[in-house]
Formats: C-alpha cells, structure tokens, sequence
C-alpha cells in the first residue's frame, strides 16, 4: 500500500512551513495562503490552515543503511525523542525495522523509519530531499475493529491485528489504527481525533468517509476510474 498524499491540520502553518522546508530541507512542492504541500519521495504532505490544535502520529520511510547519518542530521536541528534512555527504537519481526521520532512545531510524533524489506539504497548524503515516502498516518477511533472491518473491500493486508492496534498495510505504507484512549507509544500523549484526508493506491477507485470520525480515504487505481463507492 502506498501513502500518495496526506492532509493534515495545523495551527502553525507558517512555523511548519519553515521547520519542513527551511530547517529540514524538504522540498515544497506548492503553497497558498491556507496551505502548504510538502514533496516526501513518491508522497505529498499536506499541511492545512486551522484554528483548532491537532496532532498526529506519521511516519517516514527513509533508505536502507542510512538510520545513524539521519539522525545525526536529524539531531543537529531539532531534539529526538527517547525511550528508556533509547534514541533508536529496534522493532522485531514482523516489523524488522528500526526508527527514531521528533516532535515538529504543532506537537505532532513524527518518525523517520528505516524498513529492511524495502532494499530501497541511496549513495547520497542524506538530506530531507532523501526520505522516499509517507510511511505511515495513525488513526485514533472508537472501534480499531469497526475501522479494520469498514476497509474490508479495499483488501488491506492486515499487518498486526489486537484488539486495542491494529497496523493495516505493507512495508510501503501502514494505517496505525488505535483506541482513542490508548497512548501512543513516543511522546506519551493521548490521540487527538482530527480531519485526516489519505489518499492510497489501490484495485479500485473509491471514497470511504469513515462514520463519526472526520476521516477521509481515498483510493486510486492505476488506471482511470470514477468513484464507485462512497460511504
């Protein structure tokens, strides 16, 4: 599954716009009064104008054997977050990854992830231009089974399936389905539930607004399609 574009809300659109593109160094790709769009690999980020205080938990894929030169770049602009004294978190199969996290400007837990299934390499030095894609885009909700269930149609492998998280995807690009009462792991912070828009390549194209939550999905196929199903 891949991450083509994510919208998301901050407050701080202007203090984002610098962290990502003046600090970071990630290309922008378009900007307005209301929003910028960020250039992540093969994905967009979109960050969009709004008076209410959000945060989200995302993710980036970055090329494989770079995780220590990124966040030692990392570290020279912005403090990385730590667990149990740790920088780098090491996540055993099924995972088989490695990641470290920051906070950006607007509070949200972001993660640069180095996946070793992806065997996507780079002779670059690494630089914000490096990162490959969205990784992933976490979704608090009512029910992680109800959310699971309403995504039945778009066959998402099911990545990791409890009860109260549930990780629905690939190496390319996860859903991170939580209960809105469930920490997230870095940060120790209660979700937020605010307006995500997502959009996935997929068998079909298709729009799923997901019931008493401000979530889009959008999927596309490869080749051109109306929308067929709009729930």
């Amino acid at each position: 599954m891949e991450i083509k574009e994510l919208s998301l809300l901050t407050s701080k659109l202007q203090e984002m716009k610098r962290f990502y593109v003046e600090k970071l160094s990630i290309p922008l790709f378009i900007e307005n009064e209301q929003s910028f769009t960020l250039k992540i690999g093969n994905s967009k980020l979109i960050f969009v104008s709004s008076e209410e205080d959000s945060f989200y938990h995302f993710a980036f894929n970055i090329p494989n054997e770079k995780l220590m030169e990124a966040k030692n770049w990392l570290s020279e602009r912005t403090e990385i977050l730590t667990e149990d004294g740790e920088e780098i978190i090491h996540f055993p199969s099924p995972w088989d990854a490695k990641a470290f996290y920051f906070f950006d400007p607007s509070g949200n837990i972001v993660e640069l992830i180095e996946k070793e299934r992806l065997n996507q390499f780079s002779d670059e030095e690494f630089s914000g231009a490096s990162i490959l894609s969205v990784s992933e885009i976490g979704f608090p909700v009512d029910s992680p089974e109800n959310f699971k269930a309403l995504l039945n149609d778009l066959h998402i492998p099911v990545f990791r399936d409890f009860e109260q998280f549930k990780a629905l995807g690939d190496d390319h690009g996860l859903f991170i389905v939580v209960n809105k009462n469930r920490k997230w792991f870095m940060g120790n912070k209660n979700p937020v539930i605010s307006k995500i828009n997502v959009t996935i390549n997929g068998e079909k194209t298709m729009l799923i607004n997901v019931p008493n939550h401000p979530y889009k999905i959008k999927v596309e196929a490869s080749c051109k399609d109306k929308v067929i199903n709009n729930r």
